[in-house]
């Protein structure tokens, strides 16, 4: 018996067994995480070594982890509003994304999943301020300034930038200074990358508020409302005739999971109703 012991001591098969009985068993879920991640892992590494190329690696490093913990921000905010999302996916020289599995249904929802990456980015820019005014090393305060600087250039109101879709919960006038500001610091900092951000977002612009609105098809919504006269209290006279028809104040936008909706008064009647695209379009 002590023989064949230490016989199985010597032979290195037994390890590589016991290393395959445990992946079979117990390691179904650990090799599912990490091919999950390994996407994103890898990303992370080739965009530290391009980052490496231009620059030290502290701030390769730097840069990628600040700009995960901006993607991250994107996450929590998604997951809060119970939207599931992907992994990071950086990609070199711009930045990161993350993709979403369902689309938010309204732009109040989108505005908070854009705006959880400038803030969380700027927490984290924040904490490695804070780092740098511990240890006194100055690279630490360079990186907190590239955290603030980046997390303020995508709060501009031009999309894809988080400010884009943060103003479309605002107002879609915040276009109007957003293009001014790209046009400004295209002209300042000279950045290629920017310049087709805001070239993009400024055809976009004209193909929505100018091309397609000349040449957009008018559509009638109809639809129909039962009113119990009696509760209204006014004459029986007013209601004579088979048929009334008149102008009503009116106001329809769009939601972001395509519905349209109109809302319009009849103040005489004081009576609000309102039409979605599930009406009947002629």
């Amino acid at each position: 018996m002590t023989d064949k012991r230490k016989q199985n001591k010597r032979n290195p098969w037994w390890i590589l067994g016991a290393v395959l009985f445990f992946i079979i068993t117990k390691g179904k879920s650990l090799l599912l995480a990490l091919s999950k991640f390994a996407g994103p892992l890898i990303s992370m590494a080739v965009t530290v070594g391009a980052y490496a190329l231009l620059s030290p690696i502290w701030f390769a490093v730097g840069l990628v982890l600040l700009i995960l913990v901006h993607e991250l921000g994107h996450v929590i905010a998604a997951k809060r509003k119970g939207l599931p999302v992907s992994a990071p996916l950086f990609i070199p020289f711009i930045g990161a994304l993350i993709t979403m599995k369902r689309h938010p249904k309204d732009a109040v929802t989108e505005a908070y999943i854009a705006y959880g990456g400038p803030l969380v980015g700027t927490i984290g820019a924040l904490i490695v301020y804070a780092a740098g005014l511990i240890t006194e090393m100055s690279f630490l305060f360079v990186l907190a300034n590239v955290g603030f600087f980046i997390n303020l250039i995508n709060l501009l109101p031009i999309h894809p930038l988080d400010g884009g879709r943060i103003s479309t919960a605002v107002s879609r006038w915040l276009w109007v200074p957003g293009l001014i500001g790209g046009a400004v610091l295209i002209i300042v900092m000279k950045s290629p990358l920017l310049f087709i951000i805001w070239a993009l977002f400024a055809w976009d612009l004209y193909q929505k508020f100018f091309r397609y609105r000349k040449s957009g098809k008018p559509y009638h919504m109809v639809g129909v409302y039962e009113i119990d006269i009696q509760q209204l209290g006014l004459p029986a006279w007013y209601f004579s005739g088979e048929q009334h028809a008149r102008e009503l104040p009116f106001t329809t936008y769009s939601k972001l999971s395509g519905e349209q909706i109109v809302r319009f008064d009849w103040e005489t009647l004081n009576f609000r109703g309102k039409w979605n695209s599930l009406c009947r379009v002629l």
